[in-house]
């Protein structure tokens, strides 16, 4: 018994110390850009934001065009589909044409649902007129 209780004892200790050191969710955590553009104009130029713990890109998108008043449509269920931003909705400009979201200049293989940011991550909303240009 004397042997496990420092076994115990140090477990104990590293589980508070990894504890204290994650951050609470809604915790600020650092700074991120996020910029919106179209192929005509720059509806959001870059701009710094908070970021919190937890916060995923879609988070992020809802609460600055919020706060910027910027229209957002935005289909929830099993994961986030961004259908418009500013009025300007996927298949307005051609069949393949719609929105997309960026990450530090590339293309996340997940949803902006599940991308969590991290401090000095570039969150770029683009509009594109063919998907097959991009990909």
């Amino acid at each position: 018994m004397k042997k496990i209780l420092p076994v115990i004892l140090l477990c104990l200790t590293l589980a508070l110390i990894f504890t204290a050191c994650a951050k609470a969710p809604g915790e600020k955590i650092g700074v991120a850009t996020i910029a919106i553009e179209t192929p005509d104009k720059t509806v959001l130029a870059p701009l710094k934001v908070d970021i919190y713990a937890g916060e995923k890109a879609a988070d992020v998108l809802k609460r600055i065009t919020k706060d910027k008043k910027i229209h957002l449509d935005m289909e929830t269920g099993a994961f986030v589909y961004v259908k418009g931003i500013d009025n300007l909705y996927e298949k307005d400009r051609g069949p393949e044409s719609g929105w997309l979201y960026m990450v530090n200049g590339e293309m996340p293989l997940v949803g902006c649902d599940q991308y969590e940011m991290v401090d000095g991550d570039m969150l770029e909303f683009r509009f594109v007129d063919d998907w097959n240009d991009v990909m």
